[in-house]
């Protein structure tokens, strides 16, 4: 009863059919994850047949890329901020006459279903790359489990720590994963000495985060809700008034913050790797189309979905759609600009940026129609992880769906202008409709 409890809490607040609306949403998600996961093992049909690397390193392999997929499941949904900022769930919790063994899994709860779909999104990949290299079926379980569990070691372990601090080990980790697995995946076919301390170098950073994942049962702390420091200034200009709501949102500025780390990553692998100018503009563009998305769709639930207090302070809705898309664009770019470098240091020419450029701002105009038109705010995990979904689908489906869109030329880049504007113009639109504050 608590734990089935905590559910409703978190997927049914304020429905008066809290139990019908908490499976509805579990079966959305559920289903939604199936479907992007089945898309993305489609990719992997035409693989050829080749000798298997063996079941040890198939198994790293496995739970490194099923550690990536928990993380971004967790990152997108607003798990980290919505259970160590405190909330009513955490003072509840606090107050039963339950073990602390029981509060922290009830804590955990929310975390481990939004596992549940990032597992879901690799399984069927994993299970078609497994039978590709022959492998005993043994593997995928055990990469799933000690995949999920090093992942909820990164985000849920030394609560106390600062964010910073907690960011910055996260980051370590991961960039020492992907350093040493781009050469487990370039040479393991070559020859097993060649790889094998790699192999042990990945082995030991998840166990590590194993190891912290269950150190945190014991460190884990329910704390009252803060926020972060308020801004020192009892005045602002009306234009900086959304933001001032994004620094004092903990997962908008965790969300920057994450898009600033992955971009240097993701700049700093492809420059080391070398390859060509197109491979580059290609991979770049939609790595920062798609994270820009996922970050924009949260920067409307900053406010109310129904007549936000902002509108009348910013002058009405047309201002306040402004603010909102300007400041979303601004901070989207400077958090994912490290991604332009190997296309600069490698010599691109002007019209390969400008398409990089266009096809970023495409991914934040699709962020903010989506972040319109379901409003999550950052407890809202099933907005959360919906919208992510929708963004996937449009960012990859679009071009898929409409040959304008596709290629590296003039066309596309018009295209994805005249495609971004209308996206930022349908979503002014959705906003008149539902706050009519057109002449405050």
């Amino acid at each position: 009863m608590l734990y089935w409890a905590i559910l409703k809490a978190t997927f049914a607040d304020g429905s008066q059919r809290p139990k019908q609306t908490t499976l509805i949403k579990l079966v959305a998600l559920v289903l939604a994850a199936i479907l992007v996961g089945h898309a993305l093992a489609s990719g992997l049909d035409n693989l050829p047949k080749v000798p298997s690397p063996g079941a040890w390193a198939l198994f790293i392999f496995g739970a490194c890329i099923v550690q990536l997929a928990v993380l971004f499941t967790l990152v997108v949904s607003a798990g980290p901020t919505k259970i160590f900022h405190g909330d009513a769930l955490a003072r509840l919790l606090l107050m039963l006459p339950v073990t602390s063994f029981k509060r922290w899994l009830g804590l955990l709860l929310p975390v481990l279903i939004l596992m549940l779909l990032g597992l879901l999104l690799v399984a069927e990949s994993l299970v078609r790359l497994l039978l590709v290299f022959d492998t005993p079926l043994l593997v995928l379980p055990a990469a799933l489990l000690v995949g999920a569990l090093s992942a909820l070691g990164l985000i849920y372990s030394l609560p106390k720590l600062p964010m910073a601090l907690r960011l910055a080990g996260i980051g370590g980790i991961l960039w020492l994963e992907v350093d040493q697995l781009q050469y487990v995946v370039a040479t393991y076919f070559v020859g097993a000495e060649q790889t094998a301390w790699r192999l042990w170098v990945l082995a030991g950073a998840l166990i590590v985060a194993i190891v912290l994942f269950l150190a945190s049962s014991l460190t884990v702390g329910l704390r009252p809700s803060q926020k972060l420091k308020t801004v020192r200034s009892n005045f602002l200009p009306v234009g900086f008034w959304m933001f001032k709501k994004i620094l004092r949102s903990p997962f908008s500025l965790t969300n920057l913050g994450v898009n600033l780390a992955i971009s240097v990553v993701v700049a700093w692998l492809i420059t080391k790797a070398g390859v060509d100018i197109a491979s580059k503009l290609e991979l770049l563009s939609f790595i920062a189309a798609f994270v820009a998305a996922v970050t924009a769709t949260d920067m409307r639930g900053l406010s109310r979905r129904g007549d936000p207090p902002e509108i009348a302070g910013l002058k009405g809705t047309n201002y306040f759609v402004e603010q909102s898309y300007f400041w979303a664009i601004l901070l989207i770019v400077l958090s994912v600009a490290p991604l332009a470098y190997p296309l600069l240091a490698g010599g691109a020419e002007l019209s390969d940026n400008i398409f990089f450029g266009l096809r970023l701002f495409f991914g934040i105009a699709i962020g903010c129609l989506i972040g319109t038109l379901l409003t999550p705010n950052h407890r809202d995990i099933t907005g959360q992880f919906l919208s992510t979904v929708l963004c996937i689908g449009l960012i990859v489906g679009l071009p898929q769906a409409i040959p304008a869109l596709q290629g590296v030329n003039q066309t596309a880049s018009l295209s994805l202008a005249g495609a971004s504007l209308l996206a930022l113009f349908l979503g002014w639109l959705v906003e008149c409709k539902r706050n009519k504050y057109l002449w405050r």
